[in-house]
C-alpha cells in the first residue's frame, strides 16, 4: 500500500505542476490537497459496496498525505533515509524500543547519525483556519518520549498549526500549511524524479513569445510522459 500511495502521490504532483503552468496564481500545495480530495472522493456512491469504500476515504487521504510527507522529507529536508513505519528494520525497532505495529508514529527518517520520529495529520482543506488539537497528538508524544532517542519529534499537517499543552521543547518540530506553501518549483520537480538534465533554462530575458510557448509545450510533453 505504501508503494502504491507513493506512486499515486507522484502522479498527482505531476498533474498539479501542469495545472500551475496554466495558472500561476494557484499555489501548488493547495492544488495538490484538492487533487487528493478529488482522487479519493470521485463520484457519488451508487451501491453498498461503493458506500463502504467511501467510508474508508479518510484513511486513504491520510495515506496519500503520508506519502507526500515521505517525499518532502526525502527531497526538501534531504534526509538520507526515510521509512514508512512498517518498513523500519526490525533491528532498529528493537534498538529504539518500538513495537511491531504503528501506534502513532507514521514515518521515521535518518540524517547523518540522527533519527527522527514523524506523525502526519491530514484534514480536508478549508478556507477557515484549522489546527490539530493536542488530543490528536498526545499518543504520538507519549510514544516518542518513551522511545528513541530521536533528534526531533516532527508533526506534519496540511492545517495551519498544531496545539501543544505547555511549551514546545527543542525536539518538537511542526511542519504546517505555511511551510508547505513555500515549496519551490525545483523541489516539486524532484518529487517526480525530474532529472537535472531535463531542466530547460532560458537565459535571454527578452525571449520571444513563441519561445516561451515552445518551452511550455516541452514541459507539458515531459509531464504527460510520466
Amino acid at each position: 500500500m505504501s508503494e502504491q500511495a507513493l506512486q499515486t502521490a507522484k502522479e498527482l504532483v505531476s498533474k498539479i505542476i501542469n495545472i500551475h503552468d496554466e495558472d500561476k496564481n494557484k499555489n501548488k500545495f493547495d492544488c495538490l490537497m484538492q487533487e487528493f480530495e478529488n482522487y479519493i472522493e470521485g463520484g457519488m456512491a451508487h451501491n453498498m459496496i461503493e458506500l463502504k469504500e467511501k467510508a474508508n476515504n479518510k484513511k486513504k487521504k491520510g495515506d496519500l498525505f503520508e506519502a507526500f510527507c515521505f517525499l518532502y522529507i526525502e527531497h526538501v529536508l534531504k534526509h538520507d533515509q526515510v521509512w514508512f513505519y512498517k518498513d523500519f528494520p526490525m533491528e532498529l525497532k528493537n534498538k529504539f524500543d518500538l513495537t511491531k505495529n504503528d501506534y502513532g508514529i507514521d514515518l521515521l527518517s535518518k540524517k547523518g547519525d540522527n533519527y527522527y520520529a514523524i506523525q502526519c495529520k491530514y484534514r480536508k482543506p478549508q478556507e477557515k483556519i484549522q489546527t490539530i488539537p493536542w488530543k490528536s497528538l498526545s499518543t504520538f508524544y507519549a510514544i516518542v518520549v518513551k522511545t528513541g532517542p530521536w533528534l526531533k519529534h516532527i508533526t506534519m499537517t496540511n492545517t495551519n498549526g498544531c496545539r501543544h499543552i505547555g511549551k514546545k521543547t527543542e525536539k518538537d518540530w511542526s511542519i504546517c500549511l505555511g511551510t508547505f506553501r513555500k515549496i519551490d518549483h525545483f523541489s516539486w520537480l524532484k518529487f517526480i524524479d525530474f532529472k537535472q538534465e531535463n531542466i530547460v533554462i532560458v537565459i535571454d530575458s527578452t525571449e520571444k513569445e513563441d519561445d516561451k510557448e515552445l518551452l511550455r509545450q516541452k514541459r507539458l510533453a515531459y509531464y504527460s510522459s510520466i
